[in-house]
């Protein structure tokens, strides 16, 4: 069976306009709050923890994402590195129980409410039949 995946941008920064606190960027500092909380979770033999080079949300420091097999993906940014290690993995959890990943917005923790980014549509097993007639060749 595939696993989750909660994505974390490596080299985002704490915020806009400070890159580094110690040394560290916030996605490595973020990363380091998650593996602290990793070893001890329910959940961690059903969900990897990715880091990515740069998950292109710059504007939005610190960012994360989470997917799942058949699941519409979610991106988070803006995220305090130093506190969002816990509600994310809270929010995995909840991610990982529904069905096609939509977590109602009153069920999400608190602190990731307006983090959203964005949503990215599941991908489906589309053959040539399913393709929509009007649509034009390339």
């Amino acid at each position: 069976m595939a696993k989750h995946t909660l994505f974390i941008c490596k080299s985002c920064f704490i915020a806009v306009d400070q890159p580094y606190f110690e040394g560290q960027t916030g996605g490595e500092i973020l990363l380091k709050n998650l593996t602290k909380l990793y070893g001890n979770w329910p959940l961690a033999q059903s969900f990897n923890i990715q880091t990515v080079r740069c998950m292109s949300i710059c504007q939005h420091p610190c960012s994360a994402a989470v997917s799942g097999p058949h699941k519409t993906a979610f991106a988070f940014g803006d995220l305090s590195p130093f506190e969002s290690a816990e509600p994310l993995l809270k929010f995995a959890e909840q991610y990982f129980q529904s069905e096609g990943g939509i977590v109602s917005q009153v069920r999400q923790p608190k602190q990731l409410r307006k983090k959203i980014v964005a949503r990215i549509p599941a991908l489906t097993q589309q053959g040539p039949e399913d393709i929509p007639e009007d649509i034009p060749e390339s």
